[in-house]
C-alpha cells in the first residue's frame, strides 16, 4: 500500500512539531499513594543504623528496642519501619538497556525496592592519580557489588559530570560518566609548598602588623606551646613570633632569599581562596543532592570521595548543607581519597623537608585538622567517615551495606517549630552495639526553594541558556537526582530533529501529564491549576546541560481534568548518549512527579533519520494548515489512521553535495512477524527549502489489538546508502476488532 508524500512546504517538519499545549486524551493511570508517618504538623524522621562489634548491621530489632530522645526528653515513636534489602530473584541481576525505547513513564517508580546513593566526587580537590584510584574503586563496586535495583546519582563538585540511573538499567552509562572524571587539583611546586592548615592560619589569623590573633576551639589546635617547633629562630620560650609562627615555619622550609613574609602571605591567601571555593562547591553539592533526594522514601546516602577539608567556621555553607540534609533525611559519608598516602612534605620533588620537630605537628594537621570539616559534616547527618585505608572499595562496600538494613523512626515534636537546634539521641536496648543516626535538626518551618550556591556549575561555554517563561527560579535540584517521585503521572518521549548552527541537535521533548493527579481548583466548566515545570537535558559524554524552568498556569475544560495533558518543549544536545529529566510540581497540592528517558543523539555529521513522529492526532493551526501533534505514548485505539512523519538528513552525492534523490518504503508487521501492510521504496518528494520529508497515513480499522512494529527504510539510489528505523506501538481499547 502506497501513501502520498506531503504537500510541498518550506516548514513541513517544523510545523509538525510545533508546540501543542493543553490538548488531552485518554484516561490517567491510577497512582499508589506513598505511605507517610502520621503527623499533626511536620513530623521528624530518623534513619537509624545499628552495628554490632564487627561493624555489621543488626537485623531483627523491634520498636520496643528503641528509645528516641529530643533534647534529653523521651519521645513517643509514632512510626516504625524495619527496612531490609532482599536479594533480587534469579534473572534480574542486570537489566537490558533498550536504546530504541521511545517512551518513559514513572508509573511504579517508587516500588523498585533498591537503595538510593549519591556519589559525589570532589574533583576540584583531588589530584589526578588519586582520582584514578577512586574511580577504580567505584567502578568495581558498580560492576560487582551494587544491587541492580540501586538508584545511583554520580556527580562532581566541578559540575562537569552529573548522571542518575538505576544500576541494572544504566550501569554502563554510569561507568562511562565515571570514566571521564578527572582530578583537577594541581600539585604545588616544591618551592612553594604549603599545607591547607598553614594557608588557613596565615590567611585568616596572621597579622602583618604583629602577632597572631588568638582563637579558641579547633582553630587553636596545633599551635602548641610557645617553644614548640615552628618558633622563630632564636625566639625565647614564651615570646610570640613577630609575624606569627606559621609564616616562620613556611619561610624556614622555602630556603630561598627571594621568598619573604609578604610573598608567603600572598601565597597563603591564594591557596585559601582556592580552598574556600572548593569547600563551597562540596557543601553546595551536598545541599542540592539532599534537597533533590528529599522526596525519595527510604535511606538516602551521599558518599563524598575527597581529600577532605578544614572545619572552617567562616564557611556559611556548612549550616545550609546540614539543614538540607536534615530536611531531606540524607546521611552523608566521607571516604578519604588519599588513603594511606605518605605525608605531602615527603617526596623526591621536595628540595627540603620540615625540621624534625615540625614533622609531628604537620602530620597531625594533615591527618586530623585538614579533614575535620568533612568528618563533622558526616557525623552531623548520621553518616560516618573512613580514613587511613587504601582499601577504598572495601570502605565503599561497608558504607553502602548500611543502607541494606536499617530502621526508620518517626515522631511528632511536642512544640511547633521555634527556629532552634534540637538534639536527637537514639538508644538501643542491646549491649555492645553502635548506633548511627543524625544528631539533631533545626526546627524551622518549610520554606520555598531558595537559591543554592553556584559553585561547581559548568562554565558559560559548557551549558546552553534556554528562554524561560514566567518568574525566574533556581533550577530545582530534584530534577538532577535519581530520587524519583510518582505522585504525578508522567510520560516522556524525546524527538531528535535537525542540527542547529552550533552543531547541536534540536530535541523536541513531548511530555504528557496525568491530569487526574493534579490539584485543579474552581468549578463549573473550567478548572485551574499551577505547575512548575523543569526539564533538563544532559549529555553523557560531554559536560553539557540544557535547562528549562518555568511556571505554567492551566485553565482547562472540566472534562479534560481526568485525561492526559500534552506539552512540548525544545532543548539542544550534542551527539551521543543523552538523558532528559523532567520534574513537574503541583504548586497547590505540593505534589511532584519525575520521569527520565535515556536516548541517543545520532552523529550529526553522518546521514540519519530524525526521530519519526508517530501519532494519531492532528490539530489545525492559525491559517488552517493541519499539523501533527507529537505525543508521548505508544498505545492507540484500533480505529482511524495512524500518522508517521520522518525527515532525512545528511545524504550526499559522490561530490559531497547534499542530495534529495531519496526513496522511502515501510513494512508494518505484528509482534509475531506477520506483515500487515508494506510499500517498497519510492522517491520522496522534496519540500520547499530542500527538506526531505515523508508522511505516512496507516489505516488501523480492522486490526487486532496487540503489539506492532513499523519498519521504515530509506535508500539513496546513487550511493546505495540505506537508513532504517523501527517504531513499536500497541493497539488497545474497548472497541471490538472487526472480523478479518
Amino acid at each position: 500500500m502506497r501513501f502520498p508524500s506531503p504537500p510541498k512546504s518550506g516548514n513541513a517538519l517544523g510545523t509538525a512539531v510545533a508546540l501543542i499545549a493543553l490538548t488531552t486524551m485518554g484516561s490517567a493511570q491510577e497512582q499508589r499513594p506513598v505511605p507517610v508517618f502520621p503527623a499533626r504538623a511536620e513530623a521528624i524522621t530518623a534513619d537509624v543504623v545499628v552495628l554490632d562489634k564487627d561493624g555489621r548491621p543488626v537485623r531483627g530489632l523491634t520498636q520496643q528496642d528503641f528509645t528516641l530522645l529530643e533534647d534529653g526528653r523521651p519521645q513517643t515513636i509514632v512510626g516504625f519501619e524495619a527496612r531490609e534489602l532482599t536479594s533480587p530473584g534469579n534473572g534480574t541481576l542486570r537489566e537490558r538497556v533498550v536504546i530504541d525505547e521511545r517512551v518513559a513513564e514513572n508509573k511504579g517508580s517508587s516500588q523498585l525496592g533498591g537503595r538510593t546513593f549519591a556519589i559525589l566526587l570532589d574533583d576540584l580537590g583531588t589530584e589526578v592519580l588519586t582520582m584514578e584510584e577512586v574511580k577504580r574503586a567505584i567502578a568495581t563496586w558498580l560492576n560487582d557489588k551494587a544491587d541492580p535495583r540501586d538508584e545511583v546519582t554520580l556527580a562532581t563538585t566541578s559540575g562537569n559530570a552529573w548522571w542518575s540511573d538505576r544500576v541494572g538499567r544504566g550501569g554502563s552509562d554510569l561507568l562511562a560518566v565515571l570514566k571521564r572524571v578527572q582530578g583537577k587539583k594541581l600539585r604545588q611546586p616544591p618551592s612553594e609548598w604549603m599545607s591547607d592548615w598553614e594557608a588557613y592560619r596565615i590567611a585568616v589569623y596572621e597579622d602583618p602588623t604583629g602577632g597572631a590573633a588568638a582563637s579558641g576551639g579547633l582553630e587553636s589546635a596545633g599551635a602548641g606551646p610557645p617553644s614548640s617547633p615552628g618558633a622563630a629562630p632564636g625566639a625565647a620560650a614564651g615570646v610570640p613570633n613577630a609575624l606569627g609562627r606559621f609564616i616562620d615555619r613556611v619561610l624556614s622550609r622555602w630556603q630561598t632569599p627571594t621568598k619573604n613574609r609578604p610573598l608567603i602571605q600572598a601565597r597563603a591567601m591564594e591557596l585559601y581562596d582556592a580552598m574556600t571555593r572548593r569547600i563551597r562547591s562540596v557543601l553546595s553539592a551536598v545541599e542540592r543532592l539532599s534537597r533533590g533526594l528529599a522526596g525519595s522514601r527510604g535511606r538516602k546516602s551521599i558518599l563524598i570521595f575527597s581529600d577532605g577539608f578544614l572545619n572552617d567556621t567562616n564557611q556559611g555553607g556548612f549550616d545550609r548543607a546540614i539543614d538540607a540534609s536534615q530536611r531531606g533525611n540524607t546521611a552523608v559519608y566521607f571516604i578519604d581519597a588519599k588513603g594511606l598516602a605518605g605525608q605531602s612534605f615527603y617526596g623526591a620533588d621536595r628540595g627540603t623537608v620540615p625540621s624534625s620537630g615540625d614533622v609531628g605537628v604537620i602530620s597531625m594537621e594533615e591527618e586530623f585538622l585538614e579533614t575535620a570539616g568533612t568528618e563533622s559534616l558526616a557525623e552531623s547527618t548520621g553518616g560516618a567517615s573512613i580514613r587511613n585505608t587504601n582499601d577504598l572499595m572495601g570502605g565503599l562496600e561497608r558504607l553502602t551495606q548500611e543502607s541494606s538494613i536499617y530502621y526508620l523512626l518517626g515522631y511528632q515534636p511536642e512544640n511547633p517549630p521555634d527556629g532552634k537546634w534540637h538534639k536527637l539521641e537514639v538508644k538501643v536496648s542491646r549491649p555492645g552495639v553502635k548506633v548511627r543516626a543524625r544528631r539533631g535538626y533545626q526546627a524551622t518551618s518549610p520554606s520555598p526553594l531558595e537559591p543554592v550556591q553556584k559553585a561547581g556549575k559548568p562554565s558559560r561555554n559548557e551549558r546552553q541558556k534556554a528562554p524561560s517563561k514566567g518568574p525566574t527560579r533556581p533550577l530545582d535540584p530534584a530534577v538532577m537526582t535519581s530520587g524519583a517521585e510518582d505522585a504525578i503521572a508522567l510520560r516522556l518521549a524525546p524527538y531528535v530533529l535537525e542540527a542547529d548552527q552550533k552543531g547541536l541537535a534540536r530535541v523536541l521533548v513531548a511530555l504528557e501529564v496525568g491530569t487526574s493527579t493534579l490539584g485543579f481548583e474552581g468549578g463549573g466548566d473550567r478548572h485551574r491549576a499551577t505547575l512548575d515545570l523543569t526539564i533538563l537535558g544532559l549529555s553523557r559524554d560531554q559536560p553539557r546541560l540544557f535547562p528549562i524552568d518555568e511556571r505554567i498556569k492551566l485553565d482547562v475544560e472540566a472534562k479534560t481534568a481526568a485525561g492526559w495533558l500534552t506539552l512540548s518543549r525544545e532543548i539542544r544536545l550534542p551527539s551521543g548518549v543523552s538523558q532528559v529529566r523532567v520534574l513537574v510540581r503541583d504548586v497547590a497540592r505540593a505534589r511532584a512527579g519525575t520521569v527520565t528517558q535515556r536516548f541517543v543523539v545520532p552523529d550529526l555529521d553522518q546521514p540519519y533519520l530524525a526521530t519519526p513522529v508517530l501519532t494519531n492526532r492532528i490539530t489545525t493551526l492559525r491559517g488552517g494548515s493541519p499539523t501533527l501533534v507529537p505525543v508521548a505514548h505508544r498505545g492507540f485505539r484500533p480505529e482511524g489512521r495512524l500518522f508517521c512523519m520522518y525527515e532525512v538528513f545528511g545524504l550526499t552525492d559522490s561530490q559531497g553535495n547534499a542530495t534529495t534523490r531519496v526513496a522511502g518504503g515501510y513494512t508494518l508487521q505484528s509482534a509475531r512477524g506477520r506483515v500487515v501492510s508494506a510499500a517498497p521504496p519510492t522517491p520522496i518528494a522534496v519540500a520547499l527549502g530542500g527538506r526531505v520529508v515523508r508522511l505516512l497515513a496507516l489505516p488501523l480499522d480492522g486490526l487486532e489489538e496487540g503489539d506492532y512494529e513499523l519498519v521504515l527504510e530509506v535508500v539513496d539510489p546513487a550511493s546505495g546508502r540505506r537508513l532504517e528505523a523501527h517504531e513499536r506501538f500497541t493497539l488497545e481499547g474497548d472497541a471490538k476488532p472487526k472480523a478479518r
